[in-house]
């Protein structure tokens, strides 16, 4: 597979959820809370007996003819917390 491609394809899982448009609420996939990949503190897991995941493990089934060699890169989207201030006009 050509790198630029899976790239593509990570990009479009990776924000399925958050950036996709148009968001309407009345659309199923906004009606039920459900993130791909999602992965919370070890605490707030916890105290949600579990039902939110704190860890993640991915398998991969490597085939190689020749010197063998892989390249792995891993990617997220982090948390980013905003002030919103409304200015007196």
């Amino acid at each position: 597979m050509n790198l630029s491609v899976a790239e593509q394809i990570a990009k479009a899982v990776l924000y399925e959820g958050y950036m996709l448009y148009p968001y309407r609420p009345s659309a199923v996939k906004n009606q039920q809370r459900w993130n791909f990949g999602v992965l919370y503190p070890q605490a707030y897991s916890e105290a949600q007996e579990c039902t939110d995941p704190c860890e993640s493990q991915t398998q991969c089934l490597v085939l190689c003819v020749g010197v063998p060699a892989i390249e792995i890169k891993v990617r997220f989207l982090g948390i980013i917390e905003r002030t919103i201030v409304q200015l007196d006009q």
